[in-house]
């Protein structure tokens, strides 16, 4: 289970890890059977069974021609029906942001909206409150630059009929603001969704009915959906788990405009080719002007590093610019790029509990091979910087910072950098890269992959642009997976004073009748069960659901109670400090309990501290 939580906080950061050619790949290279060989190596039938994926579809395009389409697998087991690229409705995820971005740069395009203009401006039902003293654009929400914190808790409904409706959902779930507008990419369902209520109002159509009038219709995407819906030929989602798959329910999501559209591989592959020639300025589809402002970069740190154009991610492959986004629901994986530069585009989607997460990295090492040269390394001597501030580990800043979700970060590796002579070596849960000097915060390896650093006025480093993704600066108390030892010497010790004390106590009741329990052993006792117990709690809770997005619309009573354990684990390390105290002036403390209460209140004050900056004390749901 833990394995999976990791893979599916990763994807979104693992989906841009792909190698960078040196030279443009040859035309004659996407032919049909070279794209039907490189896909049979992701997607036959011998590799779903051996990841456990139980359906997957596939398309490339080059110009407006369908180069190859296929399905795999089957779309619903219990009925043994096939996957097909005309009829599967697949979960697209995220890619729905798409929709989003197309619909409200329509409504730009036509002069309804405004991209640089105060969002409050725009809604009526509430306010987004202005942090920062600096107002959030539709700019900022469709490059994710808004500033909004991901809260996860609450994201989903168990039901799809359960959806709560786009503005109250809005009004009452607003996260709140974590940076300063236009200053960082910080990436939001919530912002997105905004934009989408925002789209609702201008166009005095709900924004599923915008989508399908404007969009889908224009397109020809006959056969998808903008919400979920419990209608024939949907790609049933299903979680491998002790050797058998368990049907998920039709959940559906409260942020459904950056979610939840439901596609064929076929409707895909038209919205595809229509953006990529949109793009090209070889077709006005969705825009009436030759400004096409949606697909110019809108928002990077650096030149050199991948950045947003507006809702699509864009990345630099070599001196070729793809546009992009991907795709994660509990168990649909998916991806669309193109190249406007190239003329070509693919999608896919798998449905699976183990990701399929190496196709892009074959892809690019297929069609886009990495040349033999080596990066000619730049002298460092000339640098002004001082490399020993780049030092540190570095932390992805998609994550809750409000509510218990934030233990994810437990589980992720950190960036972590080292200097070594004139290199950095960076390392992302795997083994170190060096890179070597540029410019000004500027680094480089011999793939040509860029790590740029980011300053605070007082010159500090702040976070870090690696791999298309942000990363903030750790703090000093970060747990990660890299020294996760610090959770194993605290649970060993309280799981030592609980084993210890407990003997004592069957001792003094039922051997040595005449040993006394004194109160700092009650409350030692006390406080070492509970914190192990909140471990057991909590460890079985996410080892027992099916699958960890049900946190997203469901909170386990165990969970809850394991929430509350730690609150009485800090009423007693208080209560045991204040006697410990008493006991001493009072000369009643043995040579023992000096030395071993001390240690105990250490590490149950470090623990909670632990959990308190992640957030697994009280009620963070």
């Amino acid at each position: 289970m833990f394995k999976k939580l990791v893979l599916s906080i990763l994807f979104f950061t693992q989906f841009l890890a792909f190698v960078k050619p040196t030279s443009a790949a040859e035309p004659d290279r996407f032919t049909e059977e070279n794209i039907e060989s490189f896909v049979e190596k992701h997607f036959s039938k011998e590799r779903l069974k051996q990841l456990n994926m139980t359906s997957a579809g596939f398309a490339f395009v080059k110009g407006d021609e369908v180069i190859y389409s296929h399905a795999f697998g089957y779309e619903n087991l219990e009925e043994k029906t096939p996957a097909t690229v005309e009829e599967t409705k697949f979960r697209i995820g995220s890619i729905s942001k798409l929709f989003v971005g197309t619909a409200a740069m329509m409504l730009v395009d036509q002069g309804k909206l405004d991209l640089h203009k105060d969002i409050n401006e725009y809604l009526t039902e509430f306010e987004v409150p202005t942090a920062f003293n600096k107002p959030i654009t539709l700019h900022h929400l469709l490059t994710h630059t808004g500033g909004f914190d991901e809260d996860l808790n609450g994201f989903s409904e168990e039901s799809y009929k359960d959806v709560l409706d786009l503005s109250v959902y809005l009004k009452e779930e607003m996260p709140s603001m974590v940076r300063e507008p236009g200053m960082a990419i910080q990436y939001s369902n919530y912002g997105i969704s905004l934009a989408a209520y925002i789209v609702e109002l201008v166009s005095g159509l709900p924004y599923e009915t915008f989508v399908e009038e404007h969009i889908f219709n224009k397109v020809g995407m006959n056969n998808s959906l903008v919400k979920v819906d419990d209608v024939p030929n949907i790609a049933q989602e299903y979680s491998y788990k002790n050797e058998s798959f368990v049907k998920l329910p039709l959940y559906g999501e409260n942020v459904f405009p950056a979610a939840d559209v439901m596609a064929t591989v076929d409707d895909m592959t038209k919205f595809l080719i229509a953006h990529k020639n949109e793009a090209r300025n070889s077709a006005n589809v969705f825009f009436n002007t030759d400004e096409k402002v949606m697909y110019e970069t809108q928002f990077a740190p650096h030149e050199k590093v991948e950045g947003y154009a507006y809702t699509f991610h864009e990345k630099l492959v070599g001196e070729h610019r793809f546009l992009e986004h991907a795709g994660d629901m509990a168990e649909s994986h998916s991806y669309m790029a193109f190249s406007p530069q190239d003329d070509i585009g693919f999608y896919y989607v798998h449905v699976g509990t183990n990701a399929e997460m190496n196709i892009l990295q074959d892809f690019y090492d297929t069609f886009y091979p990495i040349s033999t040269e080596t990066t000619k390394a730049i002298n460092a001597e000339n640098a002004s910087e001082d490399f020993s501030k780049f030092e540190g580990s570095y932390l992805l800043n998609r994550h809750a910072r409000e509510e218990f979700t934030k233990f994810q970060l437990l589980l992720l590796p950190t960036v972590d950098v080292a200097v070594k002579d004139d290199k950095l070596l960076v390392s992302l849960g795997n083994a170190p890269a060096e890179f070597t000097y540029v410019e000004n915060n500027l680094f480089k390896n011999s793939k040509e992959e860029y790590i740029y650093f980011e300053e605070h006025e007082n010159g500090e480093i702040k976070n870090i642009v690696y791999e298309g993704a942000f990363f903030d600066k750790a703090p000093w108390y970060h747990v990660s997976t890299d020294n996760i030892y610090i959770l194993i010497i605290l649970l060993s010790l309280f799981l030592i004073f609980s084993v210890v004390l407990l003997a004592k106590c069957v001792l003094s009741r039922f051997i040595r009748k005449g040993t006394k329990l004194t109160l700092i052993d009650i409350l030692s006792l006390g406080i070492a069960s509970l914190h192990v117990w909140f471990v057991v709690g909590f460890a079985y809770v996410l080892t027992s659901i099916s699958n960890l997005w049900v946190l997203t619309y469901s909170v386990p009573v165990l969970l809850k109670i394991s929430f509350i354990l730690p609150v009485v684990a800090f009423l007693l390390s208080l209560l045991l400090l204040g006697t410990w105290a008493v006991y001493w002036k009072k000369g009643r403390l043995t040579t023992l309990s000096k030395v071993t209460t001390p240690i105990l209140l250490f590490a149950s004050f470090i623990f909670l501290f632990i959990l308190q900056y992640y957030k697994l004390i009280g009620m963070p749901y």
